[in-house]
């Protein structure tokens, strides 16, 4: 049986199924474009408000988040670095507590994450070197890490607050987009229960509606039949002692069989 497309379904499918039952319906006219009118455009229009800002929204953004990108990777690049000159500087141990304790699972406790968090996780950094946690860091690595580090937070949450509204916005149109488009999938199969009501079959309401029913499956061809076991062939085995043949006697044993004699032989 033909069915409507669910609301669990990908929002760009939901969206162009709306789109198409409401062109269909128009065209259609009658009955169906005005229960169109009155039920799909209202949310169609919507729709269009919603995408239209989320484009917008994001070809505001996208020079921003550009720039939070080139932040992003400079500053990890930085902790990479600090983390090399440090490790390098306490003798490049194999293991070392003090060490593992400024940079917890390496450099991915730092540029792991959220973005928006890293410049926060970078000062603590910046706090663990000053303290000075390792009697066999150097002043002057200390100094010029904590130099490094500091300069490269303070880009990045620049640049993570220069772009916080317009991600927020982003974010934000998009989830709504979203909670509209499921239902919008319901209206649909509202608007297929109206055509119903109004006399419409259920192969007629299906040419405005796409019909989005799993394709039946298909049959599986039969095995082909197995064909007829054949009588294995006797084994003859040779020997270099063959058996001798098996001669069995009766009481009644047949007498030979004399050919006549053929004319002019004698019988001696």
């Amino acid at each position: 049986m033909p069915e409507t497309i669910r609301k669990t379904a990908a929002r760009k499918d939901i969206l162009q199924d709306f789109k198409t039952t409401h062109t269909n319906a128009m065209a259609r006219g009658g009955v169906a474009a005005s229960l169109a009118e009155q039920r799909l455009l209202p949310i169609l229009k919507i729709l269009t408000s919603i995408q239209a800002q989320l484009e917008a929204a994001a070809a505001f953004a996208a020079q921003l988040l550009a720039a939070l990108g080139v932040a992003d990777r400079s500053a990890d690049k930085a902790i990479g670095k600090v983390s090399d000159d440090i490790w390098n500087d306490i003798g490049r141990p194999g293991s070392d507590a003090a060490f593992d304790l400024m940079f917890p699972d390496g450099n991915a406790f730092y540029v792991d994450g959220d973005v928006a968090e890293q410049p926060d996780r970078m000062d603590l950094l910046v706090e663990l070197i000053t303290a000075n946690v390792h009697p066999k860091l150097s002043p002057d690595v200390a100094k010029a890490s904590i130099a490094t580090i500091t300069a490269e937070s303070k880009a990045l949450r620049a640049a993570v607050e220069a772009a916080r509204p317009a991600r927020a916005r982003i974010q934000l149109l998009e989830r709504v987009l979203t909670a509209v488009t499921r239902s919008a999938a319901i209206e649909i199969a509202q608007f297929k229960r109206m055509l119903k009501a109004n006399g419409f079959t259920e192969t007629d309401a299906h040419t405005i509606i796409p019909d989005r029913s799993a394709a039946p499956a298909k049959k599986e061809a039969p095995d082909a039949p197995s064909p007829p076991a054949t009588a294995a062939a006797p084994v003859v085995t040779s020997s270099a002692t063959a058996a001798a043949p098996v001669v069995t006697s009766s009481a009644t044993a047949a007498a030979p069989v004399v050919s006549p004699l053929d004319p002019g032989q004698n019988p001696t």
